[in-house]
């Protein structure tokens, strides 16, 4: 399942909001044992929760934008299998004298 912004957004809130009673660190390494990120020897847990979240945001992002990439280039070729199929009933309209009906059976018959 894709992660979204918003997603990575309530978890920034969670780990970063002002709690009396949570100290931020604290809730840092929450993040860190829900998602399973490691730290190095001279991290703290806030800046490794805040690369984390930085990279699962790009990943988001781009994961976004491949998307709606794909939806654009799927929508210029149906545009052009569009035209291609208009083309040819035009061509098969014009030389047959006629406009092609299909039948519930499959066949196809023309009308003048």
């Amino acid at each position: 399942m894709m992660e979204t912004l918003d997603q990575i957004k309530a978890d920034a809130v969670e780990v970063f909001h002002f709690d009396r009673e949570c100290r931020p660190q604290d809730r840092a390494h929450a993040y860190l044992g829900k998602y399973r990120v490691r730290r190095g020897y001279n991290d703290t847990a806030m800046q490794v929760a805040v690369t984390d979240m930085i990279e699962r945001a790009y990943e988001a992002g781009r994961a976004e934008v491949a998307d709606a990439n794909l939806v654009q280039n799927l929508r210029r070729q149906l545009t052009s299998i569009e035209a291609t199929v208009g083309d040819a009933i035009d061509l098969l309209d014009e030389s047959v004298g006629g406009v092609p009906i299909v039948l519930s059976t499959g066949q196809c018959c023309f009308r003048d």
